[in-house]
């Protein structure tokens, strides 16, 4: 939905680093974020989840495949 301009290309940016992070602190590096990163990107991850309830309910959106 990133490369089709439904979502601006920063959303996809910030899950693709997110999973890295995820990956990175849960098993290469056995260390953990700290608050500071945490807390910004918890606030980013809002702005994500926002944008993507913005889309569903829009009237023309199209139903979900499965």
């Amino acid at each position: 939905m990133i490369k089709t301009g439904i979502f601006p290309t920063e959303m996809g940016r910030l899950y693709n680093k997110a999973f890295e992070y995820r990956q990175k602190f849960d098993y290469v590096d056995y260390s953990s974020p700290d608050r500071e990163m945490v807390s910004e990107y918890l606030e980013k991850a809002r702005g994500f989840v926002s944008n993507i309830q913005e889309y569903l309910q829009q009237e023309d959106a199209p139903p979900a495949k499965r």
